[in-house]
């Protein structure tokens, strides 16, 4: 999901702490890329580290969005679920599983609920690659 930003050219350590000092003076459209990269630090365009940026706050967003349905959605089942029924000649009554165990009896309505947060989430969580050939 991450790719590193691509480099442009290598500065010598010392021109960046200085580039790192707001107060060196040192002009970055003047800096000149050198092939020592073993030597030297990667240099990266500030608009490409922008752009990558962007893109993090927009992903972070879609996954907000889609854990904040997904919470409640189960918030919902939490609290609306309910273990008892009204029958028909007026008795409360339960269902219970073939285990044994009580069945807890939940609204269409928030079953609904769940199965679309599900795809909400299963889409956010995809990468831009599969984003991209859906």
């Amino acid at each position: 999901m991450s790719k590193p930003l691509p480099i442009v050219g290598y500065i010598n350590p010392l021109v960046a702490d200085a580039l790192r000092d707001p107060t060196s003076g040192i002009n970055t459209t003047q800096l000149r890329a050198e092939p020592n990269g073993c030597v030297s630090e990667p240099l990266v365009f500030r608009s490409d580290a922008l752009a990558k940026l962007a893109e993090r706050d927009a992903e972070i967003a879609r996954l907000r969005v889609a854990l904040k349905k997904t919470r409640d959605a189960l918030t919902r089942v939490t609290e609306e679920r309910t273990t008892s029924y009204q029958a028909r000649n007026g008795r409360w009554v339960s269902i219970q599983g073939d285990d044994g165990e009580r069945c807890d009896i939940i609204h269409s309505d928030i079953t609904t609920d769940c199965e679309a947060a599900v795809e909400f989430a299963n889409a956010a969580l995809k990468g831009p690659e599969e984003r991209a050939r859906n």
